[in-house]
């Protein structure tokens, strides 16, 4: 489908290194397992409470363009206070320390439907926000 096509596009516009290109890698094998579906509607979407307001600005123009980011460092407190808000209950995770280092706590046999949202309206906004991080920082703290 198009909108597969424009994420990729969108994705591999800039290079933000081996870790970034491993990322864009593993999404599209996860959305062709996913068959690249079209999801429609709240049930197929991420939580939007805790999002960055940019986010609604990515929506509203179409998954096209990128918006300002003025702030990295306070963006990236927004992106985890949205990641942590959408973590499923059994996985308590909290923003990485000012060190940086962040463990992910990972129990196998757990349910991660939560986080399983193909489509442009899963995922892909997870990821995009992150390049947008990674573009409006250009360091290492994203």
């Amino acid at each position: 489908p198009d909108w597969i096509k424009n994420a990729i596009n969108i994705l591999q516009m800039d290079d933000l290194g081996p870790s970034w290109t491993t990322l864009i890698t593993k999404y599209i094998k996860n959305e062709h397992c996913s068959q690249f579906i079209v999801c429609k509607g709240g049930t197929h979407a991420l939580d939007s409470m805790c999002h960055p307001p940019q986010v609604s600005w990515w929506i509203s123009h179409a998954w096209c363009g990128t918006p300002d980011i003025e702030d990295p460092c306070q963006f990236g407190v927004k992106w985890w206070t949205w990641w942590c808000s959408l973590q499923p209950k059994w996985r308590s995770i909290t923003a990485p320390a000012q060190d940086g280092k962040y463990t992910p706590n990972c129990i196998k046999g757990e349910d991660w439907n939560l986080l399983c949202k193909p489509g442009q309206n899963g995922l892909l906004s997870i990821i995009v926000t992150l390049m947008w991080w990674g573009l409006a920082d250009k360091g290492q703290g994203w």
